[in-house]
Order: structure tokens, then sequence, then C-alpha cells
């Protein structure tokens, strides 16, 4: 266990080559977050709650970009899924009132309506 400069209690772990594989994170918010990187250091996994409950989780690529995160809170749950530059494409989630929604975007963010 560490600490970050700011007093932030930090648990990582290393494998044989000296890269941080995993880390832990509890902030003063109350907020948490935990990563999982490649051999290379790269988060690639990454679980997050925040100081509110909500959480996210978070699958990333080589290129640091972010194709899947599934998210909840008390507003609702959803997944947004993104192409390889970043954007988010398509999402899929439940309002917390039950309500269900499927949205797709063009590739400038431009939500797709059904035709």
């Amino acid at each position: 266990s560490t600490s970050k400069a700011d007093g932030v209690p930090v648990l990582a772990m290393v494998d044989d080559d000296g890269v941080v594989r995993y880390s832990l994170a509890l902030n003063k918010d109350g907020s948490a977050a935990q990563s999982f990187a490649d051999a290379k250091g790269r988060a690639r996994v990454a679980l997050a709650m925040n100081a509110d409950g909500s959480g996210a989780l978070m699958f990333s690529d080589s290129n640091g970009k972010t194709p899947l995160v599934l998210a909840s809170s008390d507003k609702g749950a959803g997944a947004n899924f993104s192409d390889a530059g970043g954007e988010v494409r398509a999402s899929l989630g439940v309002d917390s009132d039950g309500t269900p929604n499927l949205r797709w975007y063009d590739e400038d963010g431009k939500e797709l309506k059904p035709k």
C-alpha cells in the first residue's frame, strides 16, 4: 500500500518487469477506482465508483480509446459503444422509470433517426 502526494491511499501491483498491472485508489471524496493494465502499463479495464454511488466499467484498446463503457446510477443504466476513433456510435440504456432507449450516432456524433 502506498499513498499519492495528496494523501490518497493507493494499492499498486507490479509484474516482474516493474510495470504496474493493477491499481486501486480510494479518493478523499469517497469515490474509488481500480485499473487493470496490459504488459506495457496501458490501462485496459477500469472499474470506478463515484462518491454518489454511481459506477462504470470501461474497456480500453491498445490505443487508449474506450470502445465499451457500462454505467449505472440512480438515473438508470446503459452501455456506450464507440468506434476506433473514440466517437460514441451506439448506446443502449434503461432510465430509472424503466424506459428503454437505443440510439445510433454518425461519425460526427449526430444522432441518427430511424427511417
